[in-house]
Parts: structure tokens; C-alpha cells; sequence
């Protein structure tokens, strides 16, 4: 089970490397409409469909997409195998002890 949890953690890494790419990759195509360093929801908004737009990010758009199924695959098997290595019962409180 330890092998599933080091492959979620080199998952969500590369995830998280990838969508710090794409955020920061927003923020600069926003940045260069407006000439503002924070330029609001509706910039923001903007840039993200220009940048689904773009055929030149579609690789961006391809890996960003595979980790984040990779991601949630990996959560879910690691979720069901911890499901079915639980004890039997262990679910509920412990019996109170009348004192």
C-alpha cells in the first residue's frame, strides 16, 4: 500500500508543478491585456478561454488533464483498498465502560 501512496505523492507533485505553470501562464496572458499585475475575475476568466483556445497550449492542456485523472484514480483506488483493509467493525465507537 505504501507503493500507492508514493505514487499518489509523485502524482499530485507533477500535478501541482503543471497547474502552477498553467496559473502562472494565466496570470501573465492577463497581465498583458490590461497592463494590471492583478487584474480581476473577469481578466482571469478571459485568459482561461484564450488559453483553451490556443492550439499551441494543447499539450499544456493534454498533460494538465492526464495527471489530474491519474490523480483522482490514484485517490480512488488508495481509498478503496484502505475501505477493505479495515478491520471488520472498527467503524463504530468503542462499547462506554458504566463507572
Amino acid at each position: 500500500m505504501s507503493y500507492l501512496l508514493s505514487l499518489q505523492s509523485i502524482v499530485f507533485v507533477l500535478w501541482a508543478v503543471q497547474m502552477f505553470r498553467v496559473l502562472s501562464l494565466l496570470r501573465q496572458r492577463g497581465e498583458a491585456k490590461t497592463g494590471h499585475h492583478y487584474s480581476g475575475p473577469i481578466t482571469f476568466l478571459g485568459a482561461v478561454r484564450d488559453w483553451l483556445a490556443d492550439l499551441a497550449m494543447r499539450n499544456d492542456r493534454r498533460i494538465l488533464g492526464l495527471l489530474t485523472v491519474l490523480l483522482i484514480l490514484c485517490i480512488a483506488v488508495f481509498a478503496t483498498l484502505a475501505e477493505r483493509q479495515r478491520a471488520p467493525g472498527s467503524d463504530l465507537l468503542p462499547p462506554q465502560s458504566d463507572q
